[in-house]
């Protein structure tokens, strides 16, 4: 069980977390949502181990692993599918030269009575079952059944990673993890690069996966079916939904997470900000004043033309994928310019989102 008590976290002057508390049970399947900005992946980082807080408590269970899936997708390098993937099993290999050491020396011992062998005795199985547990002596043939289950074909086996689009790398570094059966899988929003057939056996396989799961995503139908309970990130605080998406979606009273990322509540109209309390703040000038207010007015303008950006972008994408639901869709001519159309489409929305968040947060502060 990892859990967090009382943790605080702030870039500069901005707090991010203001005192969260969570528990994340050993086989929980968690959907992280909220605004862009709000600390999603942060806290996927600081999971990870990756960040550390400015204050409170976070603990780790003992003897268990994280496996993390970013954003970010490695550089392809000239190597393999199939040899990338077996680099994954490395833990494996040093737990055998352990195994094996530990062996000959049990060999060569005769104090059989002794409190240091039976340590010795103890070592060996607990190695020995963490070797099993990863899969033992079948590398090639684990990772062949896992590469296959991600939607790979024999053929593709050998095929080098400089020549892999976005989406299939991103599933090759899912494949590594899988391979490596962490305790717990962090993954930030792992549809970003994938069209909906993608998305299917990606969540196939997920569903499949025995740890807890952590998942950050803006994909509604991605999380519906996968997740079971959700959590909020929302005014710097963590928010709990002992349900799926569609529970909280019905709690929240939106309904979609584009309502939820844009800040909306029930009415439609943004959610009301909590400003910290400033002191000791000088008077604005009437000319200052007089500025304030027509910045106000021009953010007012910039979020509504924002917003139907957005809405238009989404209507593109319901289109996109649509279209790659047709049968027959893949074998179709104009199949790759509509995947890469999507994958476009699916960044400017991106883009989209982050300029109203950044306008929102410069109108908050006004």
């Amino acid at each position: 069980m990892i859990s967090a008590q009382n943790v605080f976290l702030k870039f500069g002057d901005r707090v991010l977390f203001d005192e969260i508390n969570f528990v994340v049970n050993d086989s929980d399947k968690v959907g992280l949502v909220g605004r862009n900005g709000a600390g999603k992946s942060t806290l996927l980082r600081m999971l990870a181990k990756q960040q550390t807080p400015d204050g409170g408590v976070l603990d780790f269970p003992n003897g268990r692993s994280i496996g993390f899936l970013t954003q970010d997708i490695p550089v392809s390098e000239d190597v393999s599918v199939m040899e990338e993937c077996l680099s994954a099993f490395s833990e494996m290999q040093e737990i055998q030269d352990k195994i094996e050491h530990l062996n000959q020396e049990m060999i060569t011992r005769t104090d059989y009575e002794s409190d240091s062998y039976a340590k010795l005795i103890n070592n060996f199985t607990d190695l020995s079952e963490r070797f099993n547990l990863l899969g033992g002596d079948n590398f090639k043939g684990e990772t062949e059944k896992v590469l296959k289950g991600l939607g790979f074909k024999d053929t593709e086996f050998e095929k080098r990673l400089n020549e892999l689009s976005g989406g299939w790398r991103m599933r090759v570094e899912l494949a590594k993890l899988l391979l490596q059966k962490p305790d717990y899988l962090l993954l930030d929003e792992p549809t970003n690069h994938l069209d909906i057939v993608s998305k299917d056996i990606l969540k196939k396989a997920l569903i499949a996966y025995d740890g807890a799961l952590i998942v950050v995503s803006h994909d509604r139908d991605f999380l519906q079916g996968l997740t079971e309970r959700t959590i909020e990130f929302r005014d710097r605080k963590l928010h709990e939904y002992l349900g799926d998406v569609q529970y909280f979606l019905e709690k929240r009273q939106v309904d979609n997470f584009r309502d939820v990322s844009l800040g909306k509540n029930a009415n439609g109209t943004n959610s009301p900000k909590t400003v910290p309390s400033q002191t000791n703040v000088t008077e604005l000038s009437p000319e200052q004043k007089k500025e304030q207010h027509n910045r106000k007015k021009q953010l007012q303008r910039d979020l509504h033309n924002a917003e139907r950006k957005v809405e238009k972008l989404e209507k593109k994408i319901v289109e996109y994928e649509a279209k790659m639901a047709e049968s027959g869709f893949y074998e179709s001519e104009k199949s790759q310019e509509t995947l890469q159309a999507y994958q476009k489409t699916q960044e400017d929305l991106e883009a989209a989102m982050g300029h109203w968040e950044t306008t929102q947060e410069e109108f908050d502060s006004l």
